[in-house]
């Protein structure tokens, strides 16, 4: 049996789990510079707010219905789907970790498994404060379809104890996991309009035109797992990039903010025990303000043999900025990719460059530091103190798991 756990509004829900007041209250996170809603919870959806909503029009709505504001604040986030997914393998042997706010459990056929499911949802919400959703069958594609259906049942829902096809009629092939606009529209085109007309659907024709992902999807559909355990694979590339909370024309700005993005995804890089053979720099202004001067510049350097070391990366990336600044003009962005990316250990050595030896120590001596205390315990000088340049987070809230300053303080 495959039991897919949902957190219910997960964003808007990790707000709330530290602020009790705003329980049964409306809750919106927006994006980076707090431009548009990208997260909210059943409250909030109420008063025709959605997803994708840019924040300055709905300013009158979110005022009205007293809806709360958050700006995204990622590290909390990242640290509570943690946790969350630590309590989840103690109680099941099997769990794969499919996306922050999601996972798959993995376990025998046993009849007690409702029970199980019951006790996962409660543990869950009574160690962190977050609701979930559980839904239970046979293959991953019907416990995601299952989960959907349970938001609206009690929050559990095996697709063993109902009437599957009569769910499967009523459920647009739209919303089915992996198929998506694109291929719904094709589908519709063909008389494929819902879960039970895809669960009909050849699997001949499903291959030809859906390719082999969509032959997985009619076989799961018809109760037959074909979507094996996902292992998330080391990426090829990198990037690391935000807009700025106004324009930026200052080259030491620009700097900071360069060191900044190139240590993120270093940092990103090496948890996956990676090097790169190169490194882009790109600096862009803003394309909507036809009144300043427009650029879209960028550089790459080769790195031979492929580096980790951050000091060398970093001298890399600030040298970038330098090459590319042009007095005048006013920045929105900058983006640092690391590209080309292969396994730290199979990196071959220069013969006639220093020993590394002395660079492994120093980064692993890093990365052990930040690992133990904080991301941030150990870093770079060139990002800068202030970093007034920083995208605007005007609703944020405190880091309450991964900050002492943070800690809520009871009166």
């Amino acid at each position: 049996m495959i039991l897919h756990i949902d957190a219910n509004s997960f964003y808007a829900s990790c707000e709330q789990a530290f602020r009790p007041d705003l329980r049964c209250k409306p809750v919106i996170v927006l994006s980076n510079n707090d431009g548009i809603i990208i997260a909210l919870n059943k409250e909030a959806k109420k008063f025709g707010l959605k997803r994708g909503d840019a924040f300055f029009q709905v300013r009158d709505l979110i005022k009205e219905h007293s809806v709360s504001v958050f700006s995204s604040n990622y590290t909390l986030y990242a640290d509570m789907s943690e946790r969350i997914n630590q309590i989840l393998k103690s109680l099941c042997p099997e769990v794969e970790v499919y996306s922050i706010d999601e996972s798959f459990l993995f376990f025998p056929e046993l009849r007690q498994i409702n029970e199980i499911a019951q006790s996962i949802k409660e543990t869950v919400e009574q160690a962190t404060g977050i609701p979930v959703s559980i839904g239970i069958a046979y293959t991953k594609t019907l416990s995601k379809l299952a989960n959907k259906l349970a938001k609206k049942r009690g929050g559990i829902l095996n697709l063993s104890d109902i009437d599957l096809d009569e769910e499967l009629r009523a459920y647009p092939v739209e919303d089915i996991w992996g198929i998506g606009y694109r291929y719904s529209a094709f589908l519709k085109e063909r008389g494929v309009h819902t879960a039970f007309d895809l669960k009909s659907y050849p699997l001949h024709l499903a291959k030809k035109n859906l390719t082999i992902k969509g032959v997985f999807t009619v076989q799961e559909l018809n109760g037959i797992p074909s979507i094996d355990l996902m292992i998330p694979k080391p990426k090829k590339n990198i990037i690391s990039s935000r807009g700025f909370s106004r324009l930026v024309e200052k080259k030491e700005e620009l700097e900071e903010a360069a060191a900044n993005y190139c240590l993120e995804a270093i940092r990103k890089m090496r948890d996956q025990h990676s090097a790169a053979k190169s490194i882009g720099v790109s600096l862009m202004t803003n394309r909507f303000r036809e009144d300043l001067p427009q650029c879209f510049d960028s550089v790459e350097y080769k790195i031979n043999p492929p580096s980790s070391y951050v000091p060398e990366l970093l001298k890399l990336a600030l040298r970038g900025v330098n090459e590319l600044h042009k007095p005048g003009y006013k920045y929105q962005k900058v983006m640092i990719m690391l590209l080309g990316l292969v396994p730290d250990e199979i990196s071959q050595f220069d013969f006639f460059s220093e020993d590394k030896n002395k660079e492994k120590a120093i980064m692993a001596c890093f990365d052990k530091i930040n690992g133990k205390y904080d991301k941030d315990t150990l870093f770079i000088g060139a990002r800068g103190i202030d970093r007034n340049w920083s995208m605007k987070r005007e609703y944020l809230s405190p880091s309450y798991t991964t900050d002492l300053e943070g800690i809520p303080k009871v009166r």
